[in-house]
């Protein structure tokens, strides 16, 4: 497969250049130069924000199981796309950057100060 470069602005200014993996449909509709940068509709903090409710679902669903468990891991790819902005990616190879977010329940002692 083949790759592009996306330049996606960031909020406090500025961009970061994303390497994007071409899909073989990706590839067959476009005519895209090799050296050419492509520039995202989004800036990076947005699209990254459109996969938040995914992540916050899944933590919310499982932590109000009637025996949840003391320690939750959830890990996916994520992809990045000029248009789409950020999405949940099928599979490991297609993702951009894989995410691993860990939420470990407080003992009922704990102290939230310390």
């Amino acid at each position: 497969m083949s790759t592009h470069i996306v330049e996606f602005p960031l909020e406090a200014g500025g961009k970061i250049a994303v390497e994007i993996q071409d899909s073989e449909d990706e590839i067959k509709r476009t005519n895209r130069a090799h050296d050419t940068i492509e520039q995202a509709q989004h800036t990076l903090e947005s699209a990254i924000d459109k996969i938040r409710p995914a992540a916050e679902v899944i933590i919310n669903r499982l932590t109000s199981l009637s025996q949840p468990a003391s320690e939750i891991e959830i890990t996916f790819g994520l992809k990045l796309s000029a248009e789409v902005g950020a999405l949940i990616a099928s599979g490991s190879a297609e993702a951009n950057y894989s995410v691993r977010i860990k939420w470990v329940k407080k003992a009922a002692g704990d102290d939230e100060t310390a």
